[in-house]
């Protein structure tokens, strides 16, 4: 079971994770998500609500229906997930993470510096 954060509605939670399930490689392009009832299952939540995220998702083009079937991931949607993610880290984590540095009284090199130790796994 997942924790969900009582911030944010439960639909977009589901939403999100359908899309990392995508940008992690867990359910490739052109390839079938779960239906409704089995997500509805596995996080614990009513139907409707993981019908809320499916629709979203519809109507944002990441997934098609093909009738009878199921949803499957649109072909070429990774490319425009990771961008739309890349867009979002930049303008709120990114940005964050430049404002307390500066705060911190860091410059951009130790601020680079830091970040390459921590990418490297490095502590």
């Amino acid at each position: 079971m997942r924790l969900f954060d009582p911030n944010v509605p439960l639909f977009l939670q589901v939403k999100e994770d359908i899309e990392n399930m995508i940008l992690s490689g867990a359910v490739q392009e052109d390839e079938r998500i779960p239906s409704v009832r089995e997500m509805a299952r596995e996080y614990e939540l009513n139907p409707n609500t993981v019908n809320s995220a499916i629709s979203e998702l519809l109507n944002e083009e990441i997934i098609y229906k093909k009738r009878g079937i199921g949803m499957f991931v649109k072909v070429g949607v990774l490319q425009k997930l990771r961008m739309q993610r890349m867009k979002k880290f930049e303008m709120e984590e990114v940005k964050r993470l430049v404002e307390h540095a500066r705060m911190l009284g860091l410059d951009e090199n130790e601020l680079i510096e830091l970040v390459k130790r921590i990418y490297k796994g490095e502590s």
